[in-house]
């Protein structure tokens, strides 16, 4: 059921050599918002596997092999490693099944049980992670530019139709250097930087399974606490906002670029989220006027275009 492409048979191949027999079945697990796809292992002794199929031409591996051993160490259920071939992308892990935060909370499951756990881990990542954030690229100026200008090309430009013309362009700048040097200011710790209820595995013990955490970096977090409420709290909005304009623009990119629509239906909370922080800061009273003037107005009919586009 997995196809026949070069890639499977190859993995089949790794798998019988590196374990000393191959899997009685392989299954597609599932993909992400990368190039990586995920296999799921049976094997005869009745155990399940992992693979993670990373190909060298697109995707690293190292450095899920590098936040994994840093996320294990730090206490934090991780998917334990248990063989890696860098030069072929190919990662046997532990399997943390297939129960998502996001599936159990539409069921009903107790939201504060779930995240509960989940802040537990992540306070273990940011403070025993601290002392580690030397071994991870900078969260830095840059990176935070590049995340945010996906938001005016793919999101605006693209997904909206919308023509940025040179006073367009100067608003978002400063909104966005307001939110790059509120982000700066503040301390460095792991950054998981995908930290959300499709990353979190609902485990019987454990719990959470976190996974997709490659792309860390040392930097900003919503959740270590400054030396005051207030200060907290403008921290946790300011970076809150920052992280959903990039997420408006990667959600966009997924559909126009890659051909996967499953974010689609997450961009109305997405922008909602984004009204919601700018409206908190008085600085960002240009900002938020420009997002009613020019995005509102055009988002409605944007987003029935791409979901009918997305059911043909």
């Amino acid at each position: 059921m997995t196809g026949d492409d070069a890639r499977v048979r190859q993995i089949r191949d790794w798998l019988a050599s590196e374990l000393g027999t191959p899997p009685v079945r392989l299954e597609a697990a599932s993909a992400d918002a990368s190039f990586r796809r995920y296999f799921r292992a049976w094997f005869a002794d009745g155990a399940t596997r992992v693979v993670m199929d990373a190909p060298p031409d697109k995707e690293e591996v190292a450095p899920f092999l590098k936040v994994a051993a840093l996320l294990e160490g730090c206490g934090v259920h991780v998917p334990h490693i248990h063989a890696a071939d860098s030069a072929r992308g190919l990662v046997l892990l532990e399997d943390l099944g297939s129960d998502p935060y996001l599936t159990r909370l539409q069921a009903g499951d107790d939201a504060d049980l779930l995240y509960g756990d989940a802040l537990d881990a992540l306070l273990r990542i940011q403070v025993r992670g601290r002392a580690l954030v030397g071994e991870l690229p900078p969260y830095d100026r840059a990176t935070l530019a590049r995340e945010m200008a996906l938001m005016p090309q793919w999101f605006c430009e693209r997904h909206l139709q919308l023509a940025l013309d040179d006073s367009d362009r100067a608003v978002l700048a400063d909104g966005f250097e307001f939110l790059t040097v509120g982000a700066l200011q503040q301390p460095l710790v792991l950054v998981h930087r995908d930290y959300h209820s499709r990353n979190l595995m609902r485990l019987p013990s454990r719990n959470p399974g976190v996974i997709d955490f490659q792309d860390a970096l040392a930097g900003a977090e919503r959740a270590l606490a400054g030396s005051s409420e207030r200060e907290f709290l403008r921290w946790f909005d300011l970076i809150g906002l920052q992280r959903h304009i990039k997420v408006l623009g990667i959600f966009a990119r997924l559909w126009y670029r890659d051909g996967k629509s499953g974010y689609l239906p997450d961009l109305p909370r997405t922008l909602d989220y984004v009204l919601d922080g700018a409206r908190r800061f008085p600085e960002l009273r240009g900002l938020t006027q420009w997002l009613q003037r020019r995005v509102l107005p055009l988002f409605g009919a944007a987003n029935a275009r791409a979901l009918a586009a997305q059911s043909r």
